[in-house]
């Protein structure tokens, strides 16, 4: 019997290419940076997840709190939030800290470990640059040894030209800054 799949977008850690998956209900890739065919079975349970996760707005907050609930890591239910939870334009960026001295590099997808966007997003800002979505995370984000590390907007044009807004929120673990991009708007334009 097969899976239904979706195709998302990772950024590889060790040459910043993207790199094609796909994600099988109950199913998600591990540790992509060393293992990219490795698969490990989902703490989820699929439908319930997707439910529940509807009923919180988008936020790191909501991630911590369904982390908890269903015994996850953070940035394993961040993907599967942006994957799941709403049928809206969001991106799950999870990206080494920038302040840290080993992690020094021209090219910010070097920092990048995982770049996951929506269906939705996938659908209207298919020409959006992964490079445009991580370099506003590493500018809009500060140094701080655990907890919220700061956020923003993000004014983001679909691939008609139209600009739309968008918030992110970011949390570091202490390993890693996890940050949620979600669709807020179509961006006012004044004139």
């Amino acid at each position: 019997m097969s899976r239904p799949s979706w195709d998302i977008f990772l950024i590889d850690g060790r040459t910043g290419e993207p790199v094609e998956a796909k994600i099988y209900e109950g199913l998600e890739p591990y540790n992509i940076d060393h293992h990219e065919n490795l698969w490990i079975p989902l703490i989820f349970m699929a439908s319930r997840f997707s439910a529940e996760a509807a009923d919180y707005s988008p936020s790191m907050q909501a991630i911590k709190t369904l982390g908890t609930i269903y015994g996850n890591t953070q940035a394993s239910t961040l993907r599967r939030f942006v994957l799941h939870a709403h049928n809206k334009p969001m991106i799950a960026v999870i990206m080494k800290p920038h302040w840290v001295t080993e992690n020094q590099s021209d090219d910010v997808l070097d920092l990048c470990r995982y770049f996951v966007p929506s269906k939705q997003f996938l659908e209207k800002f298919r020409r959006t640059s992964p490079v445009e979505i991580v370099q506003h995370v590493k500018d809009s984000t500060y140094m701080k040894s655990g907890g919220p590390v700061g956020g923003g907007t993000l004014i983001v044009s679909d691939d008609n030209g139209e600009p739309h807004e968008f918030v992110s929120d970011a949390f570091f673990n202490r390993y890693d800054i996890l940050c949620l991009i979600s669709y807020v708007r179509k961006y006012p334009v004044l004139g």
